[in-house]
This record gives C-alpha cells, structure tokens and sequence, in this order.
C-alpha cells in the first residue's frame, strides 16, 4: 500500500488516516521532499508506522483476476478466509452449522463439581503455528500479510494451559464448544467435546482463559 503527498501538503504532515487507521510517519524537519526536484536526494527507505487491523477488508482471490477469468477453488478460499479471521466451523447439536472465532467463548459459565471430575489432566501447551501457505490463492504480494498472520497466531497459540477431563453426569450438565466451564477456581474454553453415552460422561478438551 502506498500513500503519495504532493510537495504543497507534505510539509507538516506526518500522519495519515485511511479506512480508519492511521499511519504515522517519523519524517525529521530535514528529510522532508519539496519537491520532485529533491527526489534523488531522498532515502530510499522510510520507517511506517501502522496501527488498527491489517486484515484487508477484502480479499482477491487469484485466477479469477490474472487468468482470464479462471475460477480459483472455493475450498482454498474458504480456508484463507477462516485463516486471515481466525475462524472455525462448528457443527451444533440440532445440525446448525456456526462460523465462529477461535478466541472467542460464550457467556455460559457452567460450575463442574469435583465430585463428578473422573480425569484430569492440566500441560502447558505450544500449539503448532498454521502454515501460511494456505493463502497463496490470494491476489498480490503476500510477504507482509503472511509475516502480520504468523505474528498474530505465535501470540494467540504460545503458552496455553490446556486442560483434558472426563466429566461425569450427562444429565446433570450440558455442555457444548466453546462454553466455558469453571473447575474449583479456573476457568476453561472448551475446545473439543465428546459425549459417551455408554459411560454417562462427557470428554472434553479446553483452554484456560
């Protein structure tokens, strides 16, 4: 992305807001460009800072664009998509199918007695960073937003204690994704769930919060 001033506005301006970010740049009294006949005595290079979400509000799949029209798969699509969002699809009881954010959780806090905890186990967890290469199917020069995504997901994923328990009692407890469960004086998301009716349990996985 570029951003271009002409020699009349340039003096004084040291921040741009565009699409509501901002981005300042950290110009010195005597870099500043009057005009195109100082242009060979510019810096090459220009440090930029950028604040608000880098994910672009829309994104270009290739093929459609640089091949004349060839459609891109959906599938790779959809998994930039989720990717560039850190979303999920989830699979609901009643067959609904859900979009949803991994770092979110929903407001149900549900109280697991001690007594009705069969297994349990708590780890410190370093998940594995996803591979980027799952948006090459989008349009441009990707270097950057690859490089803002592995960022992102190296602070989301690091350093998580991860619970895995078995609950006792389907009954008494119903307990779906991303709900969160309180065990003595924790609180968990659950991340992946599993009812054994023939065992009256449940098998969870979750994520402390």
């Amino acid at each position: 992305m570029a951003y271009y001033l002409d020699s009349e506005n340039w003096e004084n301006t040291n921040t741009i807001v565009s699409d509501g970010n901002s981005y300042t740049f950290n110009i010195a009294e005597s870099d500043i460009i009057h005009g195109y006949e100082s242009w060979e005595s510019a810096s090459e290079t220009l440090d930029v800072l950028f604040t608000g979400n880098a994910i672009p509000y829309n994104i270009h799949p290739k093929g459609f664009y640089n091949s004349g029209g060839e459609s891109t798969e959906q599938l790779k699509v959809l998994k930039a998509i989720l990717m560039l969002h850190n979303l999920t699809i989830i699979s609901l009881p009643g067959g609904t199918i859900k979009l949803v954010n991994k770092a979110d959780f929903n407001n149900n806090l549900i109280a697991i007695e001690k007594t009705d905890i069969i297994d349990f186990k708590r780890k410190r967890l370093n998940r594995d960073i996803p591979e980027t290469s799952t948006l090459d199917c989008l349009l441009g020069d990707l270097t950057l937003l690859k490089s803002i995504i592995l960022d992102s997901y190296s602070d989301f994923l690091s350093q998580i204690w991860e619970l895995t328990a078995t609950i006792d009692n389907l009954e008494k407890y119903t307990i779906s994704l991303f709900d969160r469960t309180q065990i003595e004086d924790k609180q968990y998301k659950v991340t992946e769930i599993q009812r054994d009716t023939q065992n009256d349990e449940y098998k969870v996985k979750a994520w402390e919060i």
